[in-house]
């Protein structure tokens, strides 16, 4: 299926140079949901797949690389427009990170140990495609992380960018209920001191695990 063209694409593809400014100013790159990946990520296994599900122009990786984590980390990259991969590679070049224009929810590809969801969640009209998506990639022992964009909410709050892109609070309990019925459970919440898109004051992050497992991160 021919995918439709990303409105990311149609703001960004004829300028780079102003997608690069967005996305690699300080508050962009630099924050503590940033720095609590790349610590967490400091303690996986060598050799750990990490999926960055919605990976935008890079920046995960590009903190990854700064940290010297790629190698580390075997990291693959997707997300639906090809001007935010571009500007991925051209941050990143570095021969364990990899890059493919693709929807998340048409990813057919290997389960990985980590699969990440940052600030991704928040842009799905209809949450499901997406987790279901990437929940079934996820090994049998590894886990999957939302960094949120907006934190869950009592319920739905629908908001739309100007580029008729969705801005959505989802329901907790839509949510957790997606997530239980793939075998899944939120085992860790984390919230850190760090104000969400909407300027909530602290930001959220779910660790879910399958619910038979039992192993620590």
């Amino acid at each position: 299926m021919k995918m439709s063209k990303s409105p990311w694409d149609t703001q960004y593809g004829d300028h780079p140079d102003s997608l690069e400014a967005w996305l690699y100013a300080d508050r962009s790159v630099n924050g503590k949901s940033r720095d609590w990946l790349v610590e967490r990520a400091k303690g996986w296994p060598s050799g750990t797949t990490l999926l960055d599900a919605g990976c935008g122009g890079g920046v995960i990786p590009f903190r990854l690389g700064q940290a010297g984590l790629l190698g580390h980390v075997q990291y693959r990259g997707i997300d639906g427009s090809q001007a935010m991969i571009d500007m991925a590679r051209k941050k990143t070049m570095h021969a364990h990170a990899e890059f493919r224009v693709m929807r998340i929810e048409d990813f057919d590809g290997a389960q990985h140990d980590r699969v990440l969801l940052s600030e991704v969640v928040a842009h799905q009209a209809d949450p499901e495609f997406v987790l279901s998506a990437m929940l079934r990639v996820v090994k049998p022992d590894g886990e999957l992380i939302i960094i949120f964009w907006n934190n869950p909410a009592d319920e739905r709050v629908y908001y739309e960018t100007s580029l008729g892109v969705p801005d959505v609070a989802h329901a907790s309990s839509l949510l957790e209920g997606i997530i239980a019925g793939h075998g899944f459970v939120v085992a860790e919440r984390h919230v850190l001191d760090e104000p969400t898109a909407r300027a909530q004051p602290d930001r959220h992050i779910w660790v879910m695990r399958r619910i038979d497992d039992t192993s620590t991160p």
